[in-house]
């Protein structure tokens, strides 16, 4: 509050960078916030250190609505106004029932977070039964799937604050809990929120924060206990490591079994769930003959395939067929992940008897993705900051420097931050002569 206090200038605005000038979307957003944090009970103690404040902002935010002039921030301001609607004057009456009126004309060519912000703001103020039209079409419009969820595919990022689909999807989720607090759509909108940040980040502080306050307003299952009961070999994982802990409000736990605790029944794996959004992973890591494993994907899949170069033709390299040296090969990788992705690391493994034409680190572009790619010993590596949903192909090529019958090693690619998130190919013998 302290903190607040010293920011807001003279007018009640906020700036965005301290010593820059008044930010209206800022003191708006900043407003929606203190509203959002009163309305699940954390500011109780302090409301009336923050009564100065809050004048002063909706003061200023009332007379910068005074224009007219840009209705995407007039109505994200009723939005962030329809939070103190005891403090708004009479005076706002008829500029209100025209900002009414206009949304009843135009709300079905809103895009989704505009239509989520009249929604709430006019539920909050009176106009339920358009608020409810518009909330049903929000519904309407969700894609359910099995595993992730349900979201609005529509919702992807753009230029402007109203372009942000963290941001929507958790505004979507508030308007979804006050105007349909029973709607079995929620379970799912707060399930895909918690698996879009298992493999990528919400984006800034901003997204982070909407996106706890729409998981603590959606429902109590962040606060229950109620953890699943998770059974290896028909035994209760607590007796079988009672050392492990299980932390506190999150219930996240980890174990690890080695060498001699391991056996084979350890492998079947019952997890009775609970009644709250979960969500774990198991590994099984041990060592093998490359050319015994197989083909693997969680999430994404990869296929590799090697060409031979003649003049300026390629022809995919059977087993039966041999490069010789000074031979050119084209290594193609072929990509396919089902959802979005940040920050993967895909690793291909050089056959021995190869060499890569290009040694030297650069950056590259390809298929519509920024990639960092990199030379070492035995491996090129790509790594992928940002991978939309879809089909890529990865491309190099090598030199064939030794003689001989040489297996290529397995390609792969791993979420960095969620492991279980990976897939490699099949290595492939390949047979190099003079």
């Amino acid at each position: 509050i302290d903190k607040l206090r010293k920011l807001q200038l003279a007018s009640g605005a906020f700036p965005w960078m301290n010593g820059l000038h008044e930010d209206r979307f800022i003191s708006q957003h900043i407003l929606a916030g203190i509203g959002q944090l009163q309305q699940i009970g954390q500011l109780k103690a302090k409301e009336d250190q923050l009564t100065d404040i809050t004048d002063k902002l909706i003061n200023y935010i009332v007379s910068a609505m005074k224009s007219g002039d840009d209705f995407y921030y007039d109505s994200h301001a009723w939005y962030a106004l329809s939070y103190f609607p005891e403090k708004l004057s009479g005076t706002l009456n008829l500029q209100y029932k025209g900002y009414v009126q206009r949304v009843k004309k135009e709300w079905l060519t809103y895009n989704l977070y505009r239509q989520g912000l009249a929604a709430l703001s006019l539920a909050r103020m009176g106009e339920k039964s358009l608020a409810n039209t518009i909330a049903n079409s929000i519904k309407d419009r969700a894609v359910k799937t099995s595993d992730q969820g349900a979201y609005w595919p529509k919702a992807r990022y753009g230029c402007f604050w109203y372009e942000l689909p963290v941001e929507t999807h958790c505004l979507m989720i508030e308007v979804l809990s006050e105007l349909d607090p029973t709607s079995p759509l929620l379970p799912d909108l707060q399930l895909w929120l918690i698996r879009n940040k298992k493999v990528q980040q919400w984006g800034n502080s901003k997204a982070t924060s909407m996106a706890c306050y729409a998981l603590l307003k959606q429902s109590g299952t962040l606060k229950s206990q109620d953890l699943p009961n998770i059974k290896m070999a028909g035994e209760s994982i607590h007796n079988l490591a009672p050392a492990v802990k299980t932390e506190a409000y999150s219930g996240y736990l980890k174990t690890v079994f080695s060498d001699e605790e391991i056996r084979p029944e350890l492998g079947n794996i019952d997890v009775s769930q609970a009644q709250s959004t979960s969500f774990g992973a198991l590994h099984w890591q041990f060592t093998d003959e490359v050319q015994q494993l197989s083909a693997q994907s969680e999430g994404m899949s990869i296929n590799r395939k090697y060409y031979l170069k003649s003049g300026s033709n390629y022809a995919e390299i059977k087993s039966s067929q041999q490069a010789k040296i000074g031979d050119r090969i084209k290594v193609v990788i072929t990509l396919n992940a089902d959802r979005d992705y940040e920050y993967l690391l895909l690793t291909d493994y050089r056959p021995s008897g190869t060499e890569t034409t290009e040694q030297i680190s650069k950056q590259g572009y390809q298929d519509g993705i920024f990639y960092y790619r990199t030379s070492k010993d035995v491996t090129t590596n790509f790594f992928i900051n940002r991978l939309r949903k879809g089909s890529y192909v990865f491309e190099y090529e090598l030199w064939v420097t030794q003689s001989g019958t040489f297996e290529s090693g397995l390609c792969k690619i791993e979420s960095m931050y969620a492991p279980e998130f990976r897939a490699n190919s099949k290595s492939q013998t390949l047979k190099l002569g003079r």
